[in-house]
């Protein structure tokens, strides 16, 4: 499960849509923050 919520996200990181976020897509954004911070938890975690 890990595994699969970090690889749709970095991919989604790696080809980089700045036209979606300028186009307004706060919610987006807010999704990627809350999975980045669930990383960064699961991380800190396993260390």
């Amino acid at each position: 499960m890990e595994r699969s919520l970090a690889g749709p996200g970095r991919r989604i990181r790696q080809h980089g849509t700045p036209s979606i976020e300028m186009r307004g897509s706060a919610r987006l954004t807010q999704v990627h923050s809350f999975c980045r911070a669930k990383s960064n938890a699961k991380r800190l975690g396993q260390r």
